[in-house]
């Protein structure tokens, strides 16, 4: 069915030019909704009543004063066009401003409506939560925590109430630290100094003598105190970005002052930096490391640099070292059986193939390829009728698809058809 929905929309475009002209003139909506002229959106929005766009220009007046309009207002256009782009658009920009109106009842009604909530909206559903001292999902949202990148602030009210249950502790502090200076996010670093007492190690001066001398700075650090190490690890990462070689022999060095953890923390930061340069040493660097911290892309990375090292036992190792469903994923299915081949494990590797050959898609035709099975030759294009042509046009989404792209809105267009 998809590959026939081109053809459709060229042919149905086609028809709509002819008529757009008569309709909606968005071009000006656009203006409008730019300067924010609300008297104008109106205009539009009256004399756009019944046509296929309606909801378009009542959108932007609405979005235009979000922080006035009332609940009845809002929950009146998603009434009207629910189910529809434009109205889950508005919703993810409504919902925020009840949180911020504290109109926590509205609030959770709609977030119901939300399929897949960002951070930002769970935290203000804890809120939510919190306001009416409900605090047995509290813990649930602990997860948040482990991001090394900075959430929205809607999220620190929740954070402080886990800390202060004991949900998070000083060792969940720490860790978010490590992976700030690990993105490269000194500054959101020291922001969660506040959560570790604000030792000095993280103050602004000394994590900016690691940032601008790292060689410097790691002749001098004793890495005497956890604040310590934790610049020292960054300081070692800095020099990584720069000279990978170098870095590697100030690990290794460095050996007796760190940990076994901090050790493995420095080979996994070095070893990515490393695999996404495709420095021939990545994956041995990588060997001393552990990915099961790590996120998804991260962790192909691991897989990419053994690959590129032509390691298959490593190959092997890092795919079964994945979780559950994503070692069932055919991307790694199929290096999984390549690398069993490549190790003389044919009987091993021969199951997987068969079980990939039956997909139609890339390591599909790849793992026919090693059976030796004949690949068939493209069927016949599909032939569009004139009845599926007027059954597609007749639906109001793709009416809405073919006059916005009609006049140039062609993000708004694909997100209707």
């Amino acid at each position: 069915t998809t590959m026939r929905l081109p053809l459709l929309f060229s042919t149905l475009f086609l028809s709509a030019s002819a008529s757009a002209s008569a309709g909606l003139d968005l071009d000006a909506l656009r203006e409008a909704a730019r300067a924010r002229d609300l008297p104008r959106l109106a205009q539009l929005s009256e004399a756009s009543s019944g046509e296929p766009l309606e909801m378009y220009p009542r959108y932007y007046w609405l979005n235009a004063q979000l922080s006035q309009i009332s609940e009845s207002d809002a929950s009146g256009f998603l009434n009207r066009y629910d189910n529809t782009p434009l109205a889950d658009r508005f919703r993810n920009e409504w919902i925020k401003e009840l949180a911020r109106r504290q109109s926590w009842p509205a609030f959770e009604s709609e977030y119901l409506r939300i399929s897949q909530p960002n951070s930002e909206l769970q935290c203000f559903k804890a809120q939510a939560e919190l306001a009416r001292n409900e605090r047995s999902n509290l813990n649930a949202n602990k997860a948040l925590w482990f991001s090394g990148k900075p959430l929205a602030s809607a999220c620190n009210p929740i954070f402080d109430a886990l800390f202060a249950s004991g949900t998070l502790s000083n060792n969940d502090a720490w860790w978010r630290i490590r992976q700030a200076f690990a993105g490269n996010r000194a500054d959101f670093a020291r922001q969660l100094a506040s959560r570790v007492g604000n030792p000095s190690e993280l103050s602004a001066k000394n994590v900016a003598a690691a940032s601008n001398a790292p060689e410097k700075y790691l002749s001098k650090a004793s890495g005497d105190s956890r604040a310590a190490r934790e610049v020292q690890l960054y300081a070692l990462e800095l020099v990584g970005r720069k000279n990978p070689d170098q870095a590697a022999r100030l690990i290794a060095e460095m050996e007796e002052q760190l940990s076994a953890t901090d050790q493995r923390f420095a080979w996994q930061q070095l070893g990515l930096t490393a695999a996404r340069r495709h420095h021939p040493s990545a994956s041995v660097w990588l060997s001393k490391a552990d990915m099961s911290d790590l996120e998804e892309e991260d962790q192909a990375w691991f897989l990419r640099a053994a690959l590129r090292a032509s390691d298959w036992s490593a190959v092997e190792a890092r795919i079964k070292a994945l979780p559950k469903e994503r070692q069932d994923d055919k991307t790694y299915r199929y290096w999984l059986a390549r690398s069993l081949e490549a190790q003389s494990r044919t009987l091993e590797a021969r199951p997987i193939y068969l079980s990939l050959s039956e997909d139609f898609g890339y390591y599909g035709q790849l793992s026919r390829e090693k059976l030796g099975s004949i690949i068939e030759t493209p069927r016949a294009p599909y032939k569009t009728s004139s009845e599926e042509i007027k059954q597609i046009g007749e639906m109001a989404g793709v009416k809405r698809a073919l006059l916005l792209n009609s006049q140039g809105w062609r993000v708004e267009g694909n997100r209707e058809w």
